[in-house]
């Protein structure tokens, strides 16, 4: 009786076994068929035209990284720019050092105030064309400064890149966010920081003592800010508005459509179209919220902190 008992027990449980591998491998294969799907899916929605769009539009931070650490990199070579040379003037041209440095981040502090105005007054079309003129006005004005040898024409040329700079990084991810898809939004967007770590690239090779670090280095490097600016400059008039943008603050569905299918390169967009009234109607439910109705929202108190959290890491 035991051996036959345990003969029965070792046929059920080859049995619970064997359902269990072919529940496994029925599982398996539907969500390796939804992975598929989903893989189809970004695939489709990535089109040859949001990827030439997104390029074109992640020209400028290129600008802007290669700025910063050039602007940071050779501070040390500004005195002679400055023409100050004797000893009693050494505290003095500490000061103007300081100064010189600290007009970039304030600047740029300053320019995120009407950064908002410019995307809802203007479109974020005609937003991008304003940063890519303050960048273009920015290079000029920076290689004046080179003849000028005044410390006042410097400082305030590093206010106006600081200013460029700060509407730059408003408008550029504001507009990638709007024109992706919802399944491609993060990595687009993230296309914005990685141009403009390209930027610092290029500029830590450029600033080698062996390249152009040094003080007959230093003019040319400051006449390559305005690269970027005037290659994206003629590849502007073709960028599309931003579908949201002309649903939703212009009430204008047809051209918002349009747009879409541009970006898509598919004339099926209607599902993008009700996504979009959606947020709408979200949009209006939330127009008067502000910082401290998030901290007393429950819903979203925990994912605020949690934003500031990881923004301080």
């Amino acid at each position: 009786m035991n051996q036959e008992d345990e003969k029965d027990g070792a046929e059920m449980e080859r049995e619970v076994n064997s359902e269990g591998f072919v529940q496994s491998t029925f599982e398996e294969a539907r969500n390796s068929k939804k992975n598929v799907g989903n893989a189809a899916t970004k695939k489709r929605e990535l089109s040859m035209v949001l990827i030439m769009v997104t390029v074109a539009s992640c020209l400028i931070p290129v600008q802007h990284g290669y700025n910063l650490w050039v602007l940071y990199n050779t501070v040390g070579l500004l005195p002679s720019f400055y023409n100050i040379t004797r000893p009693e003037e050494a505290d003095f041209q500490i000061t103007l050092l300081s100064i010189t440095v600290t007009m970039f981040p304030l600047g740029a502090s300053f320019a995120t105030i009407p950064a908002g105005w410019l995307l809802d007054r203007f479109g974020r079309k005609v937003a991008l064309f304003i940063t890519n003129l303050s960048a273009i006005i920015f290079a000029v004005v920076m290689t004046f400064s080179l003849s000028i040898h005044n410390h006042g024409y410097i400082i305030f040329s590093r206010l106006c890149s600081g200013i460029s700079t700060g509407i730059c990084f408003c408008v550029g991810p504001v507009y990638l966010g709007e024109i992706s898809p919802r399944s491609l939004r993060g990595g687009i967007i993230m296309m914005y920081q990685l141009f403009y770590l390209f930027g610092f690239l290029v500029a830590q090779i450029l600033c080698l003592q062996e390249v152009l670090g040094t003080g007959k280095g230093f003019p040319i490097l400051i006449k390559l800010f305005g690269v970027m600016p005037f290659l994206q400059l003629p590849l502007l008039p073709f960028l599309p508005e931003s579908p949201r943008y002309l649903l939703i603050q212009k009430r204008d569905e047809e051209s918002s459509r349009k747009a879409l299918k541009k970006l898509r390169n598919r004339n099926d967009v209607e599902d993008e179209i009700e996504e979009l009234h959606q947020e709408d109607v979200v949009e209006k439910s939330e127009k008067n919220m502000k910082p401290l109705k998030l901290l007393y929202a429950k819903k979203l108190r925990r994912h605020t902190l949690m934003q500031r959290e990881t923004s301080e890491i």
